[in-house]
């Protein structure tokens, strides 16, 4: 099922396969202000697991600003149990935001499924209400939740049924019926639901999560926690790599519009789920001198920053579908010249019609094959790491450049050559457990911009003789750096 949403009026186009004709609705005409009840591309903070930020499409809130519903795109529908999970993280998230569990509508391009309270099933034909008929649905289910789950506090065995899948289907039904009768003689659902909960911190207080927690015992719910999110993380980092990928394509992860729009917040949403900030973090379109040709200038489509702003991540479109030999060149060269105008060795993801690749660090053999962007702070952490080790690692072999001169077989001396990298990553990887020592390292890593691995091959070869060699092996970027040019409009 494909949504089309237009923010400005406040349209929904659904556009179901297989059908030709699409359904239209208007917000406004369902009671709908959009100033006062929709927001647009919007965020919720995670209930657990530090709060990350949870991406909402569009979010639905009452006129007293209780969140009535949640529309989710990007989310995968296929396994409902995992779907479940996601849902219970969405709902009890918005309980905690907005003292009501909403009900939540996930859309894919074929689909869309609906969750209305967390004792519920899945609805496949789910339909979008006027406000004021969501407002009693939804308290309806709020007033179900509030009801099963204060039963199941006071009765430790009706909570051990329901965690363990074996509930009493027919008690707990007697219980809500119950309820619901109470609630419509108080005058509606809404309006009960108030009476129960005539407080916000009784409103926004985790029932269900209460009860897991009471039955299961702190660790199995701790370890159950982190299960859940770990489904829930899965899921976002499939939406947001859905979100990268099109906005790479699009070439929209940069400028930041003035004009917020509903594609450009949820880019914002994407980096910083991974800890990014669009504006401060990232460039586009650098370029700098090459470290051996400084005539040329080498391209960059985007630059990550660390927090001392130097460069850790370069991105490169490989628009010429390059040979696997001179994507490792290009990579390489590009690395070497960011690390000799500012100190640090950045990795590099080759974007190709095969997919992305990755490089870390001059002593890498070659490409990883990734799937979406790394955090910012998993990013650094392994950069700081790798520039740490490969400094060591280059000095370490500077002092034996002569010996290795001496030995006349060339196998022979290539595997001296990798006991003693070996030997001096073996050391450094004892020593990078010690969080002063990467501080204090990684410091002088940055501040010298010298290049270890080109005056290691200056000596073993002779300078002239390796700088003819490396000229030559880059002579192709003069024409890759021109097609990025060309394509990306700063010829």
């Amino acid at each position: 099922m494909a949504l089309h949403i237009d923010p400005n009026q406040g349209v929904i186009t659904i556009t179901r396969p297989g059908k030709d004709k699409a359904t239209v609705l208007s917000l406004p005409e369902l009671g709908w202000d959009l100033t006062k009840n929709v927001t647009f591309s919007t965020t919720i903070p995670c209930f657990a697991a530090g709060g990350f930020p949870l991406p909402v499409d569009l979010l639905f809130r009452d006129d007293d600003g209780h969140a009535l519903a949640l529309i989710v795109s990007g989310i995968p529908l296929d396994d409902e149990g995992k779907l479940r999970t996601i849902a219970d993280f969405y709902t009890n998230s918005a309980k905690r935001a907005f003292g009501q569990r909403p009900a939540v509508y996930f859309v894919d391009g074929v689909q869309c499924k609906a969750a209305n309270g967390v004792l519920g099933t899945f609805q496949t034909q789910p339909q979008l209400m006027p406000k004021d008929v969501y407002r009693e649905f939804v308290a309806s289910h709020n007033i179900q939740e509030e009801t099963a789950f204060h039963a199941m506090l006071e009765d430790v065995e009706l909570a051990k049924q329901f965690v363990t899948g074996k509930l009493d289907a027919q008690h707990i039904n007697r219980l809500l019926s119950d309820a619901l009768e109470q609630a419509k003689q108080k005058g509606g659902f809404a309006q009960y639901y108030h009476h129960l909960c005539p407080k916000e911190e009784d409103r926004q207080h985790l029932l269900k999560q209460a009860v897991l927690l009471g039955a299961m015992g702190e660790e199995s719910y701790i370890r159950f926690l982190q299960q859940q999110t770990r489904i829930v993380r899965g899921a976002l980092n499939q939406k947001s790599r859905a979100i990268f990928q099109k906005g790479l394509a699009q070439d929209r992860w940069l400028p930041v519009e003035e004009n917020s729009t509903m594609e450009s917040r949820m880019l914002d949403w994407a980096f910083a789920y991974h800890g990014w900030d669009r504006k401060k973090d990232l460039r586009k379109n650098e370029s700098i001198p090459c470290y051996l040709e400084p005539s040329m200038e080498l391209l960059a489509d985007y630059t990550f920053l660390e927090p001392n702003g130097k460069p850790v991540l370069l991105l490169l479109r490989d628009t010429l579908d390059l040979s696997e030999e001179k994507r490792f060149l290009a990579a390489e060269f590009y690395a070497r010249s960011w690390k000799a105008q500012f100190g640090l060795m950045p990795f590099v993801i080759l974007v190709t019609k095969d997919g992305a690749l990755l490089k870390m660090g001059a002593m890498s053999g070659g490409f990883d094959p990734i799937k979406e962007l790394l955090p910012k702070v998993q990013l650094i952490a392994q950069a700081a790491c790798v520039n740490i080790t490969e400094m060591r690692a280059w000095n370490a072999l500077l002092p034996h450049v002569e010996e290795l001169k001496g030995i006349a077989s060339p196998k022979e001396q290539l595997e001296r050559q990798m006991a003693l990298i070996h030997e001096s990553v073996a050391e450094t990887t004892k020593l990078l457990e010690d969080q002063t020592f990467v501080k204090e390292t990684f410091a002088s890593v940055i501040s010298d911009k010298e290049l270890l691995e080109e005056t290691f091959w200056k000596r073993m070869v002779g300078e002239q003789t390796y700088l003819e060699n490396r000229k030559q092996e880059g002579s192709f970027l003069r024409t890759f750096v021109a097609d990025k040019r060309i394509a990306s409009g700063t010829v």
